[in-house]
């Protein structure tokens, strides 16, 4: 479980998330996707081509802004886990 939430995943930043989400499980069969807000989605299936990813979008009326590979540290994880960074 923890090596889950420390996995490297895609952060695709768009103008509908849960829209984007549903046409990439259709279109390139994408795994586990993670809708965040509105407008961010994350895929954790970070083999699958980010122009694929822009294309499909594309095709299906969705901009893309941002798509960056990314992965938390354990470090980013217990940090989120435990309120984030105080001063001391």
């Amino acid at each position: 479980s923890l090596q889950k939430k420390c996995e490297q995943y895609l952060e695709i930043r768009t103008n509908d998330a849960a829209k984007a989400a549903a046409i990439l499980k259709q279109c390139l069969t994408v795994g586990t996707c993670s809708v965040q807000d509105l407008e961010v989605l994350r895929i954790y299936q970070p083999n699958i081509e980010s122009d694929r990813i822009v294309g499909v979008l594309y095709e299906n009326n969705l901009g893309v802004r941002e798509i960056t590979l990314r992965k938390d540290s354990l470090e980013d994880y217990f940090i989120k886990v435990t309120g984030g960074e105080t001063s001391a």
